[in-house]
């Protein structure tokens, strides 16, 4: 697997991580990750994560990680 790719899924788990601390029920996490965010233009986050930046995907992990406060 190149960097890259590591580099993404590593985020990836890191967003899934976030979503579990600030979503008790994983149901509640799904839908927020699809809702329209006025933090993200009124895209999703779903949305900014498809745009296909490794970018993206990390300003969706640092709003997540500003959310919950300090790791």
């Amino acid at each position: 697997i190149d960097r890259d790719l590591k580099a993404r899924m590593a985020i990836l788990m890191g967003i899934h991580k976030g979503l579990r601390y600030l979503f008790s029920d994983p149901a509640r996490g799904y839908v927020w990750i699809r809702k329209p965010n006025d933090n993200f233009n009124g895209l999703s986050a779903l949305d900014v994560m498809m745009r296909g930046e490794i970018t993206d995907l990390i300003d969706i992990r640092t709003y997540l990680d500003a959310e919950r406060g300090a790791w």
